[in-house]
């Protein structure tokens, strides 16, 4: 399962996991962008579900049109993103609610929706997109600084917790710097 998977690192996940013949499930907010994805793969077995993962509903929804078509999940990619520019005194309330709600939300989603269901198939891995900037901060990026610092502790939270219950699962953090 990919989210952001219309769009530079999603679509470059789904590339790379089609060459290794897996089944997909490429999952984004706008459906156009997946539906050429999925045709340009078309070698690939693939399931298309347009989702807004800032919605607790629609990820829980991804994950039974998940189960439904392929029964079980072997890695969750949660990578949509967005990143809106400015000054931090100049960033919009409305503006630090909507990056939270898709950089952070959309990653405690994923774990809160997927991981059970991996925990119960006993086996699985989820990884999530931050960014360099989850690492330090950077000058006209607070909102999203912010929100990849939360995706960064997130996921190194997880990745302790399995391994102190001795999990079979895994989970990682991915970190790029500006990518095309």
């Amino acid at each position: 399962v990919i989210t952001g998977a219309g769009s530079g690192i999603g679509r470059g996940i789904a590339q790379v996991c089609a060459e290794a013949g897996m089944k997909l499930v490429l999952s984004g907010y706008n459906s156009a962008p997946l539906q050429a994805l999925a045709q340009e793969l078309s070698n690939s077995e693939t399931l298309v579900i347009p989702t807004d993962v800032a919605q607790l509903e629609q990820v829980e929804a991804l994950a039974v049109s998940t189960l439904d078509r392929f029964g079980q999940v072997d890695f969750l990619f949660n990578n949509a993103g967005i990143g809106p520019l400015g000054r931090t005194q100049d960033t919009s309330i409305e503006d630090w609610r909507w990056t939270m709600s898709v950089n952070l939300w959309g990653p405690i989603n994923g774990v809160h929706v997927f991981l059970p269901i991996m925990e119960q198939q006993g086996f699985g891995h989820i990884n999530s997109t931050a960014s360099e900037s989850g690492l330090y901060g950077t000058s006209h990026l607070a909102a999203y600084n912010v929100s990849k610092f939360g995706v960064v502790g997130l996921m190194q939270s997880l990745e302790r917790d399995l391994r102190a219950a001795n999990s079979s699962l895994s989970a990682s953090v991915f970190c790029p710097s500006a990518v095309k």
